[in-house]
């Protein structure tokens, strides 16, 4: 979790000027984002998570950047409560990217590795957007101060019945295209990326 300033310049393969944030809003000067935050009680660690939406999906077939779903696609099923804890830390870094999507993935604080990796399955929903992704240079500076840190354990998350039976009845079709088309909704509908879940093979039909 972390506040975060950007900056994005860049130019496409014909020249054109691309700069993403040619005037950046003022810096609220009431917003202290080094002030302290308490959570000594778990309620508020549990408020602070399900404002984050960290159990729920997120789709990326849009170059324009993330979508945060309000879909629960996942539960915490630990028998002790999730760690959080409070830290400290600034970071600012430079990143170049090489496609217009990538720099709106880096602009909405994601990392260059989670930019990259892309499946097959997310790469059909792409394409099937048909939307433009221009390639080119850019260059994105960010600040990054991170305020909290979030650690669970994967065997403490588990896929709620119904996305687990979605999935399960999707993969029971009888031709592999009805097969592709069902997945296809699922993850239209729960999201691209979930908390622990990964399709591998719709042959083997195995998910974890």
């Amino acid at each position: 979790m972390a506040h975060r300033n950007i900056a994005v310049t860049g130019t496409t393969n014909n020249g054109t000027d691309n700069n993403l944030n040619r005037h950046p809003s003022e810096t609220n000067q009431d917003l202290d984002i080094f002030a302290s935050t308490s959570l000594k009680d778990s309620t508020a660690k549990d408020t602070l998570l399900q404002n984050i939406g960290y159990l729920r999906g997120i789709r990326v077939d849009n170059n324009e950047g993330p979508q945060n779903l309000t879909r629960q696609v996942a539960e915490y099923a630990g028998d002790e409560p999730p760690l959080v804890q409070e830290i400290n830390d600034f970071v600012t870094e430079s990143i170049a990217t090489k496609t217009e999507r990538e720099a709106n993935y880096i602009h909405s604080g994601w990392s260059i590795d989670a930019t990259s990796a892309i499946s097959p399955w997310t790469s059909s929903r792409i394409a099937a957007n048909n939307q433009p992704n221009a390639e080119g240079a850019w260059i994105t500076r960010r600040t990054l101060v991170q305020r909290f840190r979030l650690r669970i354990s994967p065997g403490d998350l588990v896929a709620i019945p119904e996305f687990k039976t979605e999935i399960e009845v999707a993969l029971d079709k009888p031709t592999v295209f009805q097969q592709f088309e069902a997945v296809y909704r699922a993850r239209h509908k729960w999201g691209d990326v979930v908390p622990l879940v990964k399709f591998t093979d719709i042959g083997d039909r195995s998910w974890v």
